[in-house]
């Protein structure tokens, strides 16, 4: 008798979108499965699609009891909005359910009778896995999930389906979710005789057995400068895998003299005697044989990896950051590029295999029961940005005309055939982004080479040069966040690379911003803000440059470090913004080299003639984790006086505590006609009450950085700052406004009346409703306070002008 699954249905889940408010109410469900002794996913802002607690399912209006047999498969109906079916998704098991790295270790996740081609991130609280968009469907979708056999008796709580946050845990999943120790992620210890050679090129050959991890006899050579006198022994970053990985010799190339050689395990390298002494300027060459079975682990999976997809093999590898040296022997630094590389890869013929990797093809031939890929990269590029990705892939197409109106490039998009009606169209969209990015940026940087993507098993993309990874079915029709991302990063992160980890976010932050632009030229500079301002939580703990920035957090290399372009937008304008992207992209101190902050920081300078000194000292340096603030905490309000017309007061407070955050900010000032007028304060100090020049302009309210340019947190705050003169006897009624970060503002706002007096007639209701006619003549000033639950205040100092005009008071008839 074949298993029958147990059945339960789902309905609409918008039901479970998480917010501050609700989320002590699903705190008491005690979910089990996202807690682990190192991490704990929240779910805080996410769309919860579905949840199996205990023997209840909880869904979209109501939860029904459930009771899983051992051993059956799962099987759950979702029925999805169609804006919940434009997301990305992550899916979790329970403990128990993948029991280790091998493909029959994992179980078989089907959505909508397709298996989902991702290898899972196993966690200590169970096996997460990557569900781009084009898995699911606006209507009635299925999840079915298989047990392998080696997993026994399984009970199914704490499987669950949730919304994802950000661009960083869309682009890099494994990394935002994993719950490794954070020793793990950073950079291993290096052997500072590194330093002693430049890297001039590398000419590699590799075999990978289809069935397996297993890399078959392979080879790198390189070809390197001394850099110090005497040279005489040189040191590859090589990760042995406990022996698993074996170097077969070490020559200077074919038909030359065996070196020694020494694999140090402790410090996962390969020591290698020259055959004599090299001079500083001197060339040299070296060539390492092996073979054997790449480590697995690592920040973002193993560096090199086999799986499947519907049946059929797929090689990838993911090296970034510091995984290239786990499948090939190399100087794994980013600071030292190759200047160019040789590639050649041999695959079973017959068999149908394509090969997608770095640079130009240059032949494909067949001897006997092997065929042989040649590829050239032709320009400089960084260790962990070199890729082998392997399938039975087909092509989606279309060229690519330069800004020249001539050269033209070919873009490819290389996908499993059972998923071209999801992608089949990218290749349109490709070319849109990168005309888009062309123009913006230069000339797409590798232009006598190409633009592919390959599907992997990976739920994170990676930008590889000129052939970046993507998980299956993520380019979509081309035009989406994930495929706009990894493309931006052909000139941001491989154009010019990071000079380290240390300044990840000159690669990723640059790339989250191109997103906002893309979708501002798609949809106006409503849906540029709307982009920005979509970004959930923005770290003010791990300082934007230091040593933990590879850890790859979202909350900073990405987003924070986007809202730093973001900012410069907003103080440059688009003019001058425009100009120093486009710049910094054809810099020659950078171009396809590297960079750190402080070029950055010493070509912004140069290009505006601005000192930027203390906006990126700020906005790079600062954060909790240090000791500092990692942003501004504003509170303000702002008085009209009729008696002194030409200018405003505004009060400006930072309140975060310890050296004021220095940036220029915009108030908009509106009249009683709902009239605009906007100014720049530069707001450099803790507290500051500026003379704002009004000529002529009598402003009611006032918006305090209203287009969100600024990041920052804004406590409770007073807008209104003024009236216009009212007529005696004439019935009055003004809403008075605050405003505040909803994690600031607490409740509701209670006003009072705290100084001065209200002209007779007029009340202050508790609302904040300013009502009455009044009575007498005169200017009055008085001082109102803004109170919120949480007994957090802020005053203000208004003036209401009543003119003699209008009915005549009776009590001076």
């Amino acid at each position: 008798m074949p298993d029958v699954p147990e059945r339960f249905f789902m309905f609409p889940a918008s039901f479970f979108r998480f917010t501050r408010s609700c989320l002590a109410v699903f705190s008491l469900m005690a979910w089990a499965g996202f807690t682990s002794a190192a991490t704990t996913i929240s779910l805080e802002g996410r769309d919860l699609l579905f949840a199996a607690e205990g023997n209840a399912a909880v869904r979209g209006s109501a939860s029904r009891a459930w009771a899983p047999a051992a051993g059956k498969p799962f099987e759950v109906e979702l029925f999805l909005t169609a804006e919940q079916a434009k997301e990305p998704y992550a899916l979790q098991l329970p403990a128990g359910i993948t029991v280790g790295d091998e493909e029959a270790d994992q179980p078989r996740v089907i959505f909508n009778g397709d298996d989902l081609a991702v290898v899972p991130l196993l966690r200590a609280d169970g096996a997460l896995y990557y569900v781009p968009s084009p898995y699911l469907q606006a209507g009635r979708n299925t999840l079915r999930v298989e047990a392998p056999a080696s997993a026994g008796s399984v009970s199914w709580t704490g499987t669950r389906i949730f919304s994802l946050l950000s661009t960083g845990e869309q682009v890099h999943f494994d990394m935002a979710f994993s719950d490794a120790s954070p020793v793990t992620r950073a950079e291993p210890p290096r052997d500072a005789r590194r330093g002693n050679y430049d890297v001039q090129w590398y000419d590699v050959s590799w075999t990978p057995t289809m069935t397996s991890r297993v890399m078959q006899a392979s080879s790198v050579w390189m070809g390197a400068k001394s850099l110090v006198n005497n040279l005489q022994t040189i040191v590859l970053d090589f990760d042995a895998n406990g022996g698993s990985m074996v170097i077969d010799g070490v020559d200077a190339g074919p038909s030359t003299p065996a070196m020694a050689y020494s694999v140090k395990t402790a410090s996962d390298t390969l020591e290698v005697t020259l055959p004599s002494s090299v001079a500083a300027g001197q060339e040299f060459r070296v060539r390492v044989r092996y073979h054997g079975t790449p480590a697995t682990g690592g920040t973002f999976g193993p560096g090199y990896n086999r799986t499947t997809h519907s049946g059929t093999s797929v090689i990838y590898t993911f090296s970034e950051p510091y995984k290239a040296s786990t499948w090939w022997p190399c100087k794994d630094d980013t600071s030292d590029k190759a200047t160019t590389m040789g590639l050649t890869v041999m695959v079973p013929s017959g068999a149908g295999w394509e090969v997608v990797t770095n640079g130009t093809l240059q032949s494909r031939t067949t001897s006997g029961s092997t065929e042989t890929w040649r590829w050239s990269n032709a320009h400089p590029i960084a260790t962990y940005l070199v890729s082998l990705c392997i399938s039975n892939y087909t092509y989606v197409g279309t060229t690519y005309t330069a800004l020249d109106g001539v050269t033209q490039m070919p873009i490819k998009h290389a996908i499993y055939p059972e998923n071209i009606s999801f992608e089949g169209t990218g290749a349109a969209g490709t070319l849109a982004v990168m005309n888009f990015f062309a123009d913006k940026f230069g000339e797409f940087p590798f232009l006598n080479e190409k633009y592919f993507t390959a599907s992997h098993a990976s739920g994170s993309g990676m930008e590889h040069q000129t052939c970046t990874s993507m998980p299956a079915r993520d380019v979509q029709d081309g035009r989406q966040r994930r495929n706009v991302h990894e493309l931006a990063h052909s000139w941001f992160g491989n154009l010019i690379t990071c000079e380290n980890f240390t300044h990840l976010w000159l690669n990723e932050g640059f790339a989250t911003i191109c997103e906002a632009l893309w979708f501002e030229h798609e949809g106006g500079m409503q849906a540029y803000h709307d982009w920005v301002n979509g970004w959930p939580t923005i770290s003010d703990s791990q300082p934007l440059v230091g040593p933990d920035s590879d850890n790859f957090a979202s909350t900073v290399a990405y987003r924070k470090g986007a809202w730093v372009l973001h900012m410069m937008r907003g103080m440059l304008g688009d003019t001058a913004f425009f100009d120093l992207l486009k710049g910094w992209a054809s810099y020659p101190l950078v171009r396809y080299g590297t960079a750190d902050s402080a070029q950055f920081e010493d070509f912004c300078e140069a290009r505006t003639g601005l000192d930027l000194t203390v906006f990126f000292s700020q906005w790079l340096t600062r954060g909790t984790d240090v000791g500092t603030p990692g942003r501004p905490d504003y509170k303000f309000n702002a008085s009209y006086n009729p008696a002194s017309p030409t200018l405003l007061s505004a009060t400006i407070d930072q309140v975060q505590g310890g050296v004021a955050f220095q940036m220029p900010v915009k108030l908009r000032l509106k009249d009683a006609s709902g009239n605009f007028k906007t100014v720049v304060v530069q707001n450099q100090v803790s507290s500051i009450t500026h003379g704002v020049p009004l000529e002529g302009f009598v402003p009611v309210e006032m918006d305090f950085d209203p287009d969100n340019w600024v990041l920052k947190h804004t406590g409770l705050s007073i807008n209104t700052c003024g009236f216009p003169s009212i007529e005696r006897g004439a019935f009055f009624f003004s809403a008075l406004r605050a405003q505040g970060a909803s994690d600031y503002v607490s409740g509701t706002i209670t006003w009072s009346v705290t100084g001065g007096s209200l002209p007779p007639g007029i009340t202050l209701a508790t609302n904040g409703n300013l009502a009455g006619t009044p009575t007498a003549a005169g200017t009055y000033t008085f001082t109102v306070r803004a109170q919120d639950t949480s007994s957090a205040t802020r005053f203000t100092t208004l003036n209401l002008a009543v003119t003699a005009s209008g009915v005549e008071d009776w009590r001076s008839l």
